[in-house]
């Protein structure tokens, strides 16, 4: 039986590793290179932009071990390149050595629009960018959003920055659970949210949103961009500050940046209500909105709502931390936090029991 035709997209420490399995399995017809063209193994070497004019319609093998950068690879073959999702194989899904299902019992599927659908043992989710995946691994392995409380009553989760729903679909999960109120602004990235959490369409323990939360009701138009939905934030300083810094590290092109119109409203307003709902939960409150959390929890504990919740989660970006656990030792909260980069970290408070 003839081989599948393939080009290698990465001939680095995966692919050496690899190397036997491959040429056993596939007739390999040429490589990607990003920087340098000639030959290596016998096969020719091309850019990227030449891959359909001299290979037409074959398949490409992306033998990357980095799965972030891998996705974010399969997105560039098919908007720049114009290769069909189709023709994309993940090296990192058939390979022996540094297999996917080894490292996280997972697939990463290409499918249409460039979107790929996770399918791991807790959930089945489809995301837009490699970021989205190192939220799903931060999520579902090192479990960020992890918690007991202990007593009696089930949990009301108030997930502010829902991104494409991996957080509400890990706490749904939880049997302590008793319901997820989602807020999402961005159009995209909220659809995809509501396409994973589909199958909780006719329950009555989830509730999302497409808007977000801030210390005003008002429309605002901020930058957007589908890859890099991790650092959209409904903060327009913080936005703009993201966006300069995105385009710098060559993670965007400038062309690539649209604005996008988005509504925020009061979160002392809807959260109070929320809490007003359930008296007998526990109030968990997680943020992960890239700058918009000052603003939160600041309205919050002007209006005397921050004192009513029992649990903070939430991810802080650019203004550091000392305000916010200023703000949330204030109204009771004990602390931790670990710091992620020099303008990033997490931080988590709870109430302390009375003695």
């Amino acid at each position: 039986m003839s081989k599948e035709k393939i080009v290698i997209y990465g001939c680095g420490d995966f692919f050496e590793r690899n190397i036997e399995f491959i040429f056993d399995c596939f007739q390999v017809i040429g490589i990607i290179d990003k920087y340098k063209t000639g030959h290596k193994y016998g096969k020719k070497i091309v850019y990227p932009k030449d891959i359909k004019k001299i290979f037409g319609n074959t398949r490409v093998m992306i033998t990357i071990f980095d799965i972030r950068e891998s996705i974010d690879i399969a997105t560039m073959l098919q908007i720049e390149c114009g290769i069909d999702y189709r023709n994309i194989l993940f090296g990192f899904n058939i390979l022996e050595h540094g297999n996917i299902k080894d490292r996280y019992n997972a697939k990463v599927i290409p499918i249409e629009n460039c979107l790929y659908h996770i399918n791991i043992d807790r959930a089945q989710l489809d995301i837009s960018s490699g970021v989205e995946w190192r939220n799903i691994v931060g999520t579902f392995w090192r479990e960020e959003y992890g918690f007991i409380v202990n007593n009696e009553k089930r949990n009301i989760i108030i997930d502010v920055g829902l991104n494409v729903g991996d957080s509400a679909l890990y706490f749904l999960q939880r049997e302590d659970v008793e319901k997820v109120y989602g807020y999402e602004p961005f159009k995209n990235t909220y659809n995809i949210a509501k396409h994973n959490l589909e199958k909780y369409s006719n329950s009555e323990n989830y509730e999302i949103n497409q808007i977000g939360l801030s210390d005003v009701n008002e429309t605002r138009k901020v930058f957007y961009n589908n890859m890099i939905s991790d650092g959209l934030s409904t903060d327009i300083e913080v936005s703009n500050k993201i966006v300069q810094d995105y385009i710098k590290e060559e993670r965007v092109c400038e062309s690539d940046i649209d604005q996008e119109e988005i509504d925020v409203i009061r979160s002392s307003e809807i959260i109070k209500e929320i809490i007003d709902r359930h008296t007998n939960n526990n109030i968990v409150l997680k943020m992960d909105c890239e700058g918009e959390e000052y603003r939160i929890v600041r309205d919050l504990h002007d209006k005397n709502v921050l004192k009513l919740i029992d649990i903070v989660m939430l991810e802080w970006h650019y203004g550091g931390k000392e305000e916010l656990l200023e703000l949330l030792y204030k109204d009771g909260f004990s602390c931790w936090y670990n710091n992620k980069k020099s303008d990033m970290g997490l931080l988590f408070a709870y109430k302390m029991k009375s003695n």
